[in-house]
């Protein structure tokens, strides 16, 4: 008896402090301008697509950010007779139409400042957008042209594209800071994760 109170104290104890440090690792996923591949906790992911600034507004493949941010591949939805992605995570449904400004969470409308575009096969929309709904805090870094998304609390509802404390508008609006005359390797082992 007393050995079997010993075993039921050790499980509660082990299942109280050590279950809720995984519950806890802090996601960090990279979007490099001008490559294809994406960072997901410091492993890099090939895409077919590529990151691209247009208009002042660095674009990312919505289906790349569905997937870095947990959205499972049968949970990303695309309508082609209503022109739609549809992504759902838990208890969270973002539905977005080619060309419209308005992104629904969970049927709510919400208004944004540009709308998702298709080049190449692949839906674009700013990052801001999409990770916001789903909770997560997106920063930009113009020093590597990177956007960052994090865990953390989304600062506002509009989600809008202004960098967080990091660079200003302009840096971004002019593509990071210059003409860069170099054409962006696609090399994984060429891109390092922003620290």
């Amino acid at each position: 008896m007393r050995k079997t109170i010993t075993v039921v104290l050790t499980l509660i104890f082990l299942l109280t402090f050590a279950v809720p440090g995984f519950a806890d690792t802090d996601m960090n996923i990279q979007f490099p301008v001008g490559k294809n591949v994406y960072i997901v906790n410091g492993v890099k992911n090939s895409m077919d697509a590529k990151t691209f600034i247009e208009n002042g507004r660095t674009y990312v493949p919505v289906r790349y950010l569905a997937l870095a941010t947990g959205v499972a591949e049968d949970k990303i939805i695309w309508s082609p007779s209503a022109n739609t992605v549809t992504l759902i995570k838990d208890d969270v449904t973002v539905t977005l139409a080619i060309g419209g400004n308005v992104i629904y969470v969970n049927d709510e409308p919400r208004q944004m400042d540009v709308t998702p575009l298709i080049r190449n096969g692949r839906t674009y929309l700013p990052a801001r957008w999409v990770a916001g709904a789903f909770g997560y805090k997106v920063d930009w870094d113009g020093k590597t042209r990177t956007v960052i998304i994090n865990d953390g609390e989304v600062q506002n509802d509009d989600y809008s594209d202004a960098p967080a404390n990091t660079t200003n508008v302009e840096e971004i609006r002019d593509g990071g800071g210059g003409t860069n005359t170099t054409p962006p390797s696609n090399s994984l082992d060429e891109i390092e994760p922003v620290q």
